[in-house]
């Protein structure tokens, strides 16, 4: 991958968000599909489709970063097949944003391809929104869900959306030894197991 070891040196030894390693490999089973929303260089979309050797829709709305997304698919051509692109915001139902979408119209839209077994969400903010515009999803499908939160307000209020839908979600901490240097005072994820399909 290209990397920018300034800034993901964690990506290049390994130590990157190890955190979730163990649920991350719990969830992440052959053929399961996924959603990796927030993709940004293609990390996750990447390395849940070396898992899962299943499709992975990476959202993706920054043109840096798809150009990044692109040209590290290029640099893994027997993965880049698995990972599909939508160049969108990830929103809620009726988000002013030019070009957003709702995870429900891309999982069960008239031109819908992929309904995901597993759902990351990291999006600067907006992951209550996505959590908004995926209902139905929540409901019928349940997928895995691990989703990443910069404030507790934001926390609560996808922790909300989670437990309306059924699931018992739980918080996980960055590390206390050796924890990334992250510009945000509240940094944690949410953890949702949803329902496993037959192997």
């Amino acid at each position: 991958m290209e990397l920018d070891l300034d800034h993901q040196l964690g990506l290049y030894v390994g130590t990157y968000e190890m955190e979730l390693n163990a649920f991350w490999r719990r969830i992440c089973r052959e053929g399961y599909t996924a959603f990796d929303c927030g993709s940004n260089q293609g990390y996750h979309s990447l390395a849940i489709a070396k898992r899962t050797h299943a499709q992975v829709v990476a959202f993706e709305p920054n043109d840096v970063a798809l150009g990044l997304l692109r040209r590290n698919l290029r640099w893994n051509e027997g993965l880049a097949p698995y990972v599909s692109i939508v160049e969108a915001l990830v929103g809620a139902p009726g988000d002013p944003r030019s070009g957003a979408v709702t995870l429900d119209e891309v999982a069960f839209g008239p031109t819908a391809g992929c309904v995901p077994d597993l759902v990351k969400i990291d999006i600067e903010g907006a992951e209550a929104e996505a959590l908004a515009g995926a209902r139905q999803l929540l409901n019928s499908r349940r997928p895995h869900m691990l989703i990443e939160t910069h404030s507790a307000e934001l926390e609560q209020e996808c922790l909300m959306i989670l437990a309306e839908a059924g699931y018992s979600p739980v918080i996980k901490h960055q590390r206390l030894i050796g924890r990334e240097n992250r510009s945000q005072v509240h940094n944690r994820w949410i953890l949702g197991l949803g329902t496993d399909r037959p192997a």
